[in-house]
Order: structure tokens, then C-alpha cells, then sequence
């Protein structure tokens, strides 16, 4: 692909955007191929430029050609611009993002429809608003970033009982209930206060275990509920919460049939004997996290500890809940 010397003296007098993909310090790699790796992974990105709401630049960059390389260059009239990013489209958001003319069309869009976990890699969008592009002279630069975050939660899944119980607790099955089947493209400028999706369009995650596994005082690490994939679940509340996602585990306590069920993101302190109210849940915070009970938001990771205390079908479960914010791409844009 071409080298930033070549284009600036081959495209003088004209605008540049030279965005330069970079996290955790890496910066450079061989053209064509896949930037980062696990739920970091970017196989494509599509970079719009828009002057208001007026289309200048719709260019999809894809893994295997020779221009998917950091840095990825484009020409751009000097001016204000904005700038929008989705990585990790898929071949039916492809359609819809080809034929983009306008700001307003892009945010209408939707992700795609889903009724199973999200597969890697993740679908990822970021914006970067009023981006002056002047003409400066050489080896000067117009420089801005573009963070690009996950259009999804992440939750992981772990257990134990409770220490000095010495009772048998085999897990049979767990299930996430309520779960988004579409989501924005884009974050909505303001969250919404009610759930914006009709009830019966949630549907509900089922795992079973051919082999139920032990529950022991040493919390467990079970393959495939480590990294769950999610669109967000926004607009409830405690005081509406019908849609909001459970957790429900299904177990043979002493090979006695029972089962647990708590909220993934709420405190309580004692339980009711309700559906969803477990004995205790608390929810610790991490750095830059703001408090959103019985919501899933986008690009935050839900770490949750489940301990089995006793036989009791809603409550004799205890629940620790560690939300951090998702690790970002910072994509620092060159623009000359």
C-alpha cells in the first residue's frame, strides 16, 4: 500500500485523513492482515466522512487486501468534517453501509438481527465530530482520535458454593434470560427510560451440560461461559424490569432438582422468594463506571461470581457482579 512520504507528495494541496490504527502500542504490521486478535480482532473497516450530513467518503477497508494497513489513507477536501467508523460488518450490514448518502442514514441503521450469542469478531463503531482539515506545510499534521467500542456486552460466568458447605451440587444447565435481538448501530445519544423493544422479541440463551458439573468452594472457570456475547439491553429499572436479563441456573442439589435465578446487573441485600431476587447480589464498579441496575450496556464487561449457599429456588444465591469498561481501540487520525 502506499507510504505516507508518497502520498503527501503526490496528493499536495489536498486534503488528507491518514488514520493510524494503534492500541497497547502497536502500530505497524503486514498489509492484509487481521489487526489485533480474540474480541479485539478487525477483519474490516469502513471509514465515512461527512461534511453535515452530506456523504464525501464511504471506504471499506477489508483483511487480505493490500490497502488494509495501518496507517489507512484517504483524500478528503479541506474543511469540517465528521468522522464515522464501523469495523466487523457483516455481509448483510454491507448492503445497507454501501449505500449510505447521508449522516442521518447511517445512524438510523441497525445492527443485525440476532437470536444466539455474537460471534467474533465483534461489531465495532466510534465517531470523531468536528475535525478541522486545513492545509499546513510540511511535516506538520491535523491530528484527532477516533475510539471505536463494542456494539455489545461481554459477560463471563463463574460458580462455587458456599465455603464449608459439603453438600453435592452438579450444575445441569445455565441460561441468560431476556436478551436483545437488535441493537443500534451507533450508542443512541440518550439511553432510553423504558425497555425499546416489545416483549416477546427478547429471547433467552440455553445451555445445558450432557455431563453436569461440580459446584466446589474453589470458584470454577467453565468452558463456554467464559466470553458471552450480547447486545445491549438498556431501559430498565427496578421498578421495570420484566425484560431485563436473567441469569437461571438449573442444578441437582444432593440429586434433589432445583434452581437459582438473579438478575445479571442488581443489589439486593435479602431475598424475597421472587423470581429473580437472590439472597444477596452486590455490584462493584470499575474506574469510569457509572451505576445502570438491571441494564447491559455496550462495551462493558460483566465479570459475574455466583455462590450456591443452600437449597432454595430463588434464594439461597448469592451474587458478586464486577462491571468494568471494555478495553478501547484509540485510533489517533493523522489529517494533513
Amino acid at each position: 500500500s502506499c507510504q505516507f512520504e508518497e502520498l503527501a507528495e503526490d496528493c499536495e494541496e489536498k486534503g488528507l485523513i491518514i488514520l493510524n490504527l494503534g492500541v497497547n502500542g502497536m502500530s505497524t504490521r503486514a498489509a492484509g492482515d487481521q489487526l489485533f486478535a480474540g474480541d479485539e480482532a478487525i477483519t474490516k473497516v469502513r471509514i465515512f466522512v461527512f461534511v453535515g450530513d452530506a456523504l464525501e467518503v464511504n471506504r471499506l477497508y477489508s483483511i487480505g487486501e493490500s490497502q488494509f494497513n495501518n496507517p489507512f489513507v484517504l483524500e478528503v477536501a479541506t474543511g469540517l468534517k465528521d468522522i464515522y467508523v464501523v469495523a466487523n460488518e457483516s455481509g448483510s450490514l454491507s448492503t445497507a453501509l454501501s449505500t449510505v448518502y447521508s449522516k442521518s442514514q447511517l445512524t438510523d441503521l441497525m445492527a443485525n438481527t440476532i437470536s444466539s450469542p455474537l460471534n467474533l469478531p465483534i461489531l465495532m463503531t466510534g465517531i470523531q465530530n468536528d475535525v478541522e482539515v486545513v492545509e499546513l506545510p510540511d511535516p506538520e499534521h491535523n491530528t484527532t482520535t477516533v475510539i471505536l467500542t463494542r456494539a455489545a456486552a461481554k459477560i463471563s460466568l463463574q460458580f462455587n458454593k458456599a465455603v464449608g458447605l459439603t453438600d453435592d451440587i452438579r450444575i445441569t444447565k445455565v441460561s441468560l434470560i431476556n436478551n436483545a435481538y437488535k441493537s443500534t448501530l451507533f450508542p443512541s445519544d440518550t439511553e432510553p427510560t423504558t425497555p425499546p423493544f416489545e416483549e416477546e422479541t427478547y429471547w433467552n440463551l440455553v445451555m445445558p451440560f450432557a455431563t453436569p458439573f461440580e459446584v466446589t468452594t474453589t470458584t470454577l472457570e467453565v468452558p463456554g461461559l467464559k466470553n458471552i456475547y450480547l447486545y445491549e439491553n438498556l431501559g430498565n429499572s427496578a421498578d421495570e424490569k420484566d425484560v431485563a436479563t436473567q441469569l437461571e441456573i438449573e442444578a441437582l442439589y444432593n440429586n434433589i432438582e432445583t434452581k437459582y435465578r438473579v438478575y445479571i446487573n442488581e443489589v439486593i441485600e435479602s431475598g424475597t422468594g421472587n423470581a429473580g431476587d437472590a439472597n444477596s447480589s452486590e455490584v462493584e464498579l470499575g474506574e469510569n463506571v457509572t451505576a445502570h441496575y438491571f441494564n447491559l450496556r455496550r462495551n462493558h464487561h460483566y465479570q459475574l461470581i455466583g455462590t450456591i449457599s443452600g437449597l432454595g429456588e430463588y434464594t439461597s444465591i448469592s451474587v458478586k457482579v464486577k462491571i468494568l469498561p471494555w478495553t478501547v481501540h484509540e485510533y489517533p487520525v493523522i489529517l494533513e
